[in-house]
């Protein structure tokens, strides 16, 4: 999460999302995140990416 610069949206995606991560992620990302959980049983699947699109979608500047 540090290689991008501070304005751009980051999507967390584990199997496996705690209360320190959510602690991180706010302490040190001051822009968009979304901390998304996926189950490791099933791997990403058509509504992760329907949710991923959906947070990319709101970080997408629009032309003016």
């Amino acid at each position: 999460m540090r290689t991008s610069p501070p304005s751009r949206g980051r999507c967390w995606i584990d199997d496996e999302i705690t209360d320190r991560d959510c602690a991180y992620v706010t302490a040190h990302h001051p822009a968009p995140a979304l901390l998304h959980r996926v189950d490791p049983r099933h791997g990403l699947r058509d509504n992760d990416f329907m949710v991923l699109a959906a947070f990319a979608a709101r970080c997408t500047p629009t032309a003016a």
